[in-house]
């Protein structure tokens, strides 16, 4: 289901919740810069945020599509940065796809397909209050915070996939007159 938050932000501010995306158009004009979390947009939700922020048709077309590979996408005004973000639960590997639009004044973030439906925000929050005086300096800072974020879930979902392998095969091991390859 279709989710968007947006934020203001701005030196010595912080991070300010806006009540959508007029009011994330009209605070561009500050000192600050926005940034739009959008969770699971179908293409007319998504071409609503890119369309007023000049962003080109491909990159919500490149949104949109689940079966992209990590890159990165340079535009006129904006780039586009396309990542994977991984969690293990329950012996379980889940690759969620999450874009990330950025341009001057803004930061677009697009998730939510894939994955466990929680937004870039939910999963940065915690982040964003330790570095919230780098993330004021502008979008590419923020777009930092989120990338580490994002890698840092990698390495957790790593380590719990090697530590279930690990443990199977440990029980593999003392067990090696019933083991069967086959079954």
């Amino acid at each position: 289901m279709f989710r968007c938050e947006f934020f203001y932000i701005d030196a010595g501010k912080g991070l300010q919740r806006l009540k959508g995306l007029e009011e994330a158009l009209a605070a561009r004009d500050g000192n600050g810069y926005v940034w739009m979390d959008a969770i699971d947009p179908t293409r007319q939700e998504l071409d609503a945020i890119a369309q007023p922020l000049g962003i080109h048709p491909l990159v919500v077309e490149d949104c949109l599509d689940d079966d992209q590979i990590p890159k990165i996408d340079d535009y006129p005004g904006h780039t586009l940065i396309l990542f994977n973000r991984y969690s293990y639960s329950e012996k379980e590997l889940k690759i969620e796809e999450v874009d990330l639009v950025i341009g001057s004044k803004f930061l677009l973030t697009v998730s939510g397909r894939g994955g466990d439906g929680k937004s870039t925000l939910e999963r940065v929050e915690r982040m964003l209050s330790l570095d919230m005086s780098n993330v004021e300096k502008g979008p590419d800072y923020l777009l930092h915070v989120i990338l580490d974020a994002t890698v840092d879930s990698k390495l957790t979902a790593i380590s719990a996939l090697e530590s279930d392998i690990e443990g199977a095969e440990e029980g593999m091991l003392q067990n090696l007159k019933t083991f069967r390859l086959e079954d």
